[in-house]
């Protein structure tokens, strides 16, 4: 008979409960720059950092790299309460050590450890991540601060007879975690405009899941920024609909229990994008109340990155620009515009357009009035 751990402590990722903003985040650096001076981080902010593999397939890792992308993320996040997925990893990447070898999920959390951060372990619902919640299992066992479970909604091809609520219960019986440290991600991932999707679908999901125990706190996450922005014409300012956060709040005018915390993909997909490529256009991606405004430029290969100051001078010019004082992105923005500064690569902007994001949403949230 196996029994199930409980995690002790008081230990609460989300202290400001409903009033909280989960941003996913990759392990890049101008994601990470954004981060480090995100107004809240801890306090109403607590991202989820996916560290991201190479983008063609290694047979080993090294232990430099393992090591410098745990010194990088303390470097953003210090001692915040932080998740910690992979993407285009397998949890089972082996890295040395002087006792042999161990798999590379297990291995971040060793190394977050040592640093004295508050890493979280994230799960999945789902097959063929036995190994990888076993991993999560064992580092929520050790450092005693719960666990993210993680239900990618359109991720999953439910078999006759299934729901997400008895895949939810599937997984938690391999877990054996107290629930009431269980931290659920209901995971929309991409939302396509052609998806068919309201807040009663979303709401029946969610309370079903709810429905299964006390969990210590749910999340409701996905994006509407696809992996292409080919949908605004190149050399153009466009905007694209914030669908993620029309949904949640609807969601939360419905949900009859407590409503779900909001997490987002910030500005990015959830897939990480690949080096770029030389077809890689020119933007910066800038947050607004319903919408993300886009200004995209050309190729960055033919025209170079001396096209990024018309388009911050595109931004700051638009009605939406929040001012130089916002953010650091703002800043960065204005700054680049009046030729302060030299305009960088698309990491730079990757970043600023992160900061502005985190700062955006943050406000919107605690701006909100009480959910009934």
């Amino acid at each position: 008979m196996q029994l199930t751990i409980s995690v002790d402590g008081p230990f609460e990722p989300l202290p400001a409960g409903g009033a909280h903003y989960v941003p996913v985040v990759q392990n890049k650096k101008g994601e990470l720059d954004a981060l480090r001076r995100a107004p809240g981080l801890g306090d109403l902010i607590t991202p989820m950092i996916s560290v991201v593999g190479p983008a063609t397939p290694v047979g080993k890792l090294s232990a430099a790299q393992t090591r410098s992308w745990v010194k990088k993320i303390e470097e953003a996040v210090g001692r915040a309460a932080t998740y910690v997925d992979i993407s285009r990893l397998d949890a089972r990447n082996p890295i040395a050590v002087k006792r042999g070898s161990v798999p590379v999920y297990e291995r971040l959390f060793e190394l977050a450890a040592e640093r004295g951060m508050k890493a979280i372990p994230v799960a999945r619902v789902g097959s063929g991540f036995e190994a990888h919640n076993d991993m999560a299992a064992g580092a929520a066992l050790r450092d005693h601060r719960g666990i993210a479970l993680r239900v990618p909604i359109q991720g999953i091809v439910l078999r006759p007879g299934s729901s997400f609520p008895s895949l939810v219960e599937e997984t938690l019986s391999r877990l054996h975690i107290d629930p009431a440290q269980i931290d659920i991600f209901v995971d929309l991932e991409f939302i396509d405009e052609d998806l068919e999707i309201d807040a009663e679908d979303i709401c029946e999901i969610v309370e079903g899941i709810e429905q299964i125990a006390e969990w210590r706190n749910t999340v409701l996450l996905g994006t509407s920024m696809p992996a292409s922005l080919s949908c605004v014409p190149q050399g153009s300012v466009g905007v694209l609909p914030r669908r993620e956060w029309d949904l949640w709040r609807d969601v939360r005018g419905e949900m009859l229990g407590r409503p779900p915390v909001y997490g987002d993909y910030v500005v990015q997909h959830p897939k990480p994008p690949s080096s770029g490529g030389p077809g890689m256009r020119a933007n910066i991606r800038y947050t607004a109340e319903e919408m993300t405004v886009v200004a995209r430029g050309l190729s960055v290969m033919e025209e170079g990155k001396a096209q990024y100051t018309q388009l911050c001078l595109d931004l700051v010019d638009h009605d939406d620009f929040s001012g130089p004082q916002f953010s650091w992105g703002d800043q960065t923005i204005a700054d680049c515009a009046l030729g302060r500064i030299e305009p960088g690569d698309q990491t730079m902007w990757r970043g600023a357009g992160t900061s502005h994001h985190l700062a955006y949403v943050s406000t919107q949230i605690a701006d909100l009035p009480a959910a009934s």
